[in-house]
């Protein structure tokens, strides 16, 4: 937290100069940057912590306060469900391919991004974890969702949750490999509703526009 409550002091250093100019501003626009703790037992953000030291700081301006707390309110709210196509071992790396691609969750593949992977159904007996990578089925060898990961042991056909993907996930996805994009479905305890149909003819769609002008 110090780093972005330096960052608010300095700005307010600032807002006092120009008071001292004549200019008097209303609002101080902090941005974003609250981030969550995607890798299990890393301690999450102290939201009202941070409340109280960023309140302390800005109530003697009498300017409001303008935050953009993205990631940290929608980030965990997003999961990407996929369903295990095959098992696959190569000398000694064992591979479990996903239904879902990079083209539907680009994170891990274009900048390291963890999320964490779990199994829906935890069947009985499941036996000793296993060092696993999760892959989709795109031809390209940056298709992965996590490398030497260690996972209770998955069977072909179950479903996985990829945690975490609520912020920047379906913004960034794409239909590379003339993937259509997957459903969202909005869950509230026990009710549920798709938001956004499944593509389902990607062609379809570039081409219905045809009599326009190229």
């Amino acid at each position: 937290l110090q780093p972005y409550l330096r960052t608010l002091e300095k700005i307010l250093d600032f807002l006092e100069l120009l008071k001292e100019k004549g200019l008097n501003l209303k609002y101080v626009d902090m941005g974003g940057g609250f981030g969550i703790s995607y890798e299990e037992g890393k301690l999450p953000l102290n939201i009202k912590d941070l409340a109280e030291k960023i309140y302390s700081l800005i109530k003697k301006t009498g300017a409001k306060l303008i935050l953009e707390p993205g990631r940290f309110l929608v980030g965990p709210a997003g999961v990407l469900i996929t369903q295990v196509l095959y098992k696959k071992n190569r000398g000694k790396k064992r591979f479990i391919i996903v239904d879902a691609g990079m083209n539907d969750l680009i994170r891990p593949s274009l900048y390291g991004a963890y999320h964490q992977i779990k199994k829906l159904k935890e069947p009985h007996g499941a036996g000793s974890p296993e060092v696993v990578d999760v892959v989709g089925p795109v031809c390209e060898s940056g298709d992965f969702f996590a490398r030497e990961r260690p996972l209770p042991q998955i069977t072909e056909g179950e479903y996985l949750a990829i945690m975490d993907t609520g912020a920047y996930c379906f913004s960034m996805s794409f239909t590379y490999n003339a993937r259509p994009r997957p459903a969202e479905v909005l869950v509230k305890k026990d009710q549920w509703w798709i938001i956004r149909e499944r593509e389902r003819c990607i062609i379809k769609r570039a081409t219905q526009h045809r009599n326009s002008i190229i």
